[in-house]
């Protein structure tokens, strides 16, 4: 057996059951090696969207995605979507090929660490264990490289060991929970918020808030977490709702679980001015936090007892469509787009979000009654990365509706991944939202009297060319065009010409 058989082999046995890749002649036989062991193997046309799709993938598995690219240029192809990896703390191995001469080589583990990913070159075939082991209990992307030569080398006898158990979490001292109850007693209005790190931890914070009187937040990545409790405010920061920012706004206590307190979270600072700030995370603490306490989430949430009536004589009445509609003949209000998508989407859906100045709209207006069936690709503010985050969703979410909700900009960069989806028959709705610029820049530079024509675009029948690709398109102007579209079995694109002069406040 070969080490690069002995690499499939273990895989298959630690539980891998789905790979993304891209071949070439680094690993064309690895990628045979793994499908001989029983694993699926999915083959994308960009090694961007090979690593999108394994994120996707672990996202809303909660395993480890596994990938494979070629050395050299397919390895740096994967770059984008490897920093996003990185920066969404997605448990990622991404099994690379690796040469050590010629015009394809370069040192790829530096340049993987470059980047936050943890960089292992295989010299054993045991080291797959510890790289698997590292991407799954770190939630780390892990970029193990395979110089050629070690693969195709005769493996020892011993086949690589299974990784250990998950280490446990570590919960908070008694010193802590007294810390932490110092820290947010007295407070009259409080706001429990909960990022990616606390998404385990739903009930019992949802049970401290009812019994503190206390508002619940999320952060983006969190979204759905208190799905349909009275205390929930969805979105905290840019992608809130207004009703959701005037409680926002006026905390005096927000009490943060596994949240990092980014710019998008906190409006750039400004939503939580007047609020102290406490912190409970496994990482590092947020700049400007008084109180952090390192420790897990689930353990702190069911450790601490906290009692008052903070607002229990207002709770939140959610109004999601307090908006004039700007639609116009040509082009449809977002809002309203999303809105009536909302409607029509059976409720069992996976929304998945490209980057874009539109991402803002599905993430206020489409509801979702679990994290796992909201994941946005915009942890390093890419675009072109969601249609490859897409597919590898909803091959984890299997028979679930998976829509990606796409900008024309990032369409155009990937949407050669829909012959992927056509390939593989996968019930994927792909909703271009097509404002015929990049409306960012349009936005943000016009005002200040650039001259924003270079980033106007014609206005592409993305409709056509999906069918080109294999799957039926259809333009969308009003929300009547809807109608017949919002649950296919199989792929399907609508391309939405939007009103690019509505804008979000993100």
């Amino acid at each position: 057996m070969t080490v690069r058989e002995s690499v499939a082999t273990a895989l298959a046995r630690f539980g891998v059951r789905d790979a993304f890749g891209l071949v070439g002649s680094g690993n064309l036989e690895l990628a045979n090696a793994l499908v001989t062991n029983g694993v699926s193997y999915h083959g994308l046309n960009h090694e961007a969207s090979v690593v999108a799709a394994a994120t996707g993938y672990a996202r809303v598995s909660g395993s480890v995605g596994v990938a494979t690219v070629h050395q050299g240029p397919g390895f740096t192809n994967t770059l984008t979507a490897l920093t996003e990896a990185v920066r969404a703390r997605t448990p990622l191995l991404l099994l690379a090929a690796e040469s050590v001469a010629g015009n394809q080589s370069l040192d790829q583990v530096a340049v993987t660490e470059s980047l936050g990913a943890v960089g292992m070159r295989l010299e054993d075939p045991a080291d797959v264990t510890s790289a698997f082991a590292r991407a799954r209990d770190e939630r780390r992307a892990v970029v193990l490289n395979l110089p050629l030569d070690v693969q195709r080398a005769q493996a020892p006898q011993e086949a690589p060991p299974l990784p250990p158990e998950p280490p446990a979490l570590p919960g908070p001292s008694t010193d802590d929970l007294a810390r932490l109850h110092e820290a947010v007693s007295g407070a009259e209005r409080p706001v429990i918020l909960a990022g990616r790190g606390a998404l385990h931890a739903g009930e019992p914070l949802a049970r401290l808030a009812d019994s503190w009187g206390a508002m619940l937040a999320t952060t983006a990545a969190a979204h759905g977490l208190f799905a349909g409790h009275p205390r929930a405010l969805g979105i905290s920061g840019g992608f809130a709702l207004p009703y959701a920012r005037r409680f926002l706004g006026a905390t005096d206590v927000v009490l943060v679980f596994g949240a990092s307190l980014n710019r998008w979270t906190t409006d750039g600072g400004q939503l939580f001015r007047e609020a102290r700030l406490v912190q409970v995370d496994l990482e590092r603490p947020a700049e400007g936090v008084p109180l952090w306490v390192q420790a897990d989430a689930l353990a702190t949430a069911e450790a601490l007892e906290l009692h008052g009536r903070g607002w229990n004589g207002a709770l939140p009445s959610p109004d999601r469509a307090a908006f004039r509609d700007e639609s116009t003949p040509e082009r449809i209000d977002p809002r309203t787009l999303m809105v009536e998508l909302d409607e029509l989407l059976p409720a069992d859906r996976g929304i998945v979000l490209d980057g874009g100045q539109f991402e803002g709209w599905p993430a206020l207006y489409l509801t979702v009654r679990s994290p796992d069936q909201f994941v946005p690709s915009q942890a390093f503010q890419s675009i072109g990365l969601g249609l490859g985050t897409a597919i590898g969703a909803c091959l984890a979410w299997r028979d679930r509706l998976t829509v990606a909700v796409i900008g024309d900009g990032g369409g155009r960069m990937s949407l050669t991944e829909l012959e992927v989806a056509v390939r593989l028959k996968l019930p994927l709705l792909i909703v271009v939202m097509n404002d015929a610029s990049y409306n960012a820049e349009v936005h943000d530079f016009g005002p200040l009297g650039v001259d924003v024509g270079l980033a106007r675009l014609p206005d592409l029948d993305f409709a056509a060319v999906a069918q080109s690709l294999g799957a039926p398109g259809a333009t969308v102007r009003a929300a009547g065009d809807l109608q017949g579209f919002t649950n296919p079995d199989g792929p399907l694109l609508l391309d939405c010409k939007i009103n690019p002069d509505v804008r979000g406040s993100w």
